[in-house]
């Protein structure tokens, strides 16, 4: 990026004016998206998801616009295979995803808008973030699942999502993050601690996933859904680039995420018992960190 335009996205007014234009334009398609969700949704489900798909995108694109056209963000595909390049966007897909930065999720939107599914990736959230105006408000329009990290009372609420995003007739993305938080050096001490005396395998770069979740997912989806896709994602920065966070963004400055993306179908996971599906994702995650030695040295 030129140095004119880079002093002109680092100026104060010009944030101002980005952010003012976001949050007006937001709440005014929350708004909107509101109306419908409490009409046209109880009477016309799939026209409702239609127009909301659209209403989304334009909230979710200007943040990726920020990414892609104010950063300049240079996002480098490395596909496992044919078959995995093949496959980006043609059915509903489960993303499975690593959780080591804070734009995580903002690289994955970067993935879905360049295949086209922006306006239906889905995910689960923390519940307290349902209340946030905009962004939050738009995922509980999208049908999203706030979670509370107990079980008990997050299987309902797994299995209503999942039948609804099932139901979508367009290919929806949806992102699982299997780790459930951000990885941060303390996590990792613990993780490791875990996994040592739990006997599991110890990840140099990822915290230990947890797999009921992701059980839960891949049985429902072979029961309802078998010819989902699971796409293996895993995301890394070359060291010397800027801090991955949302303000170098804001700054203006370039970021260079590398994404390997290897699909599988859903009858190549093991599913006759909890420990062969287990065992398939920490394979995965293996599989994560071999790419992330590669990566590290870039």
């Amino acid at each position: 990026m030129p140095n004119t335009w880079r002093k002109i996205a680092n100026s104060i007014p010009m944030r101002i004016f980005v952010g003012l234009t976001f949050f007006i334009s937001g709440l005014f398609i929350n708004i909107i998206q509101a109306i419908l969700f409490m009409t046209l949704a109880y009477f016309n489900v799939e026209l409702y998801r239609k127009i909301n798909y659209y209403l989304t995108y334009t909230i979710w694109a200007q943040i990726v616009a920020m990414s892609d056209w104010w950063a300049g963000a240079q996002v480098n595909y490395y596909f496992a295979d044919e078959r995995s390049r093949k496959f980006m966007g043609t059915r509903h897909s489960m993303f499975v995803m690593n959780h080591n930065y804070e734009i995580d999720w903002l690289v994955s939107w970067l993935i879905t808008d360049r295949y086209h599914m922006l306006g239906g990736a889905k995910s689960f959230a923390k519940k307290p973030l349902r209340w946030i105006p905009i962004m939050g408000w738009s995922w509980v329009f999208n049908e999203f699942a706030f979670l509370e990290r107990n079980w008990n009372k997050d299987s309902h609420k797994i299995a209503t999502a999942l039948n609804k995003f099932l139901d979508y007739k367009n290919p929806i993305s949806f992102l699982f993050f299997a780790e459930g938080t951000r990885f941060t050096q303390s996590k990792h001490e613990a993780s490791v601690k875990f996994a040592n005396e739990r006997g599991l395998p110890v990840l140099k770069y990822h915290l230990v996933p947890r797999t009921k979740g992701f059980n839960f997912c891949v049985k429902t989806f072979k029961e309802k859904y078998p010819d989902m896709l699971i796409c293996q994602i895993e995301l890394r920065f070359p060291k010397d680039s800027d801090p991955p966070t949302f303000m170098t963004l804001v700054k203006g400055k370039t970021l260079k995420p590398d994404i390997y993306i290897k699909f599988v179908t859903l009858h190549e996971i093991p599913s006759e018992t909890e420990e062969q599906m287990s065992n398939y994702l920490f394979k995965m995650y293996k599989e994560k960190v071999s790419f992330n030695a590669f990566i590290a040295f870039y």
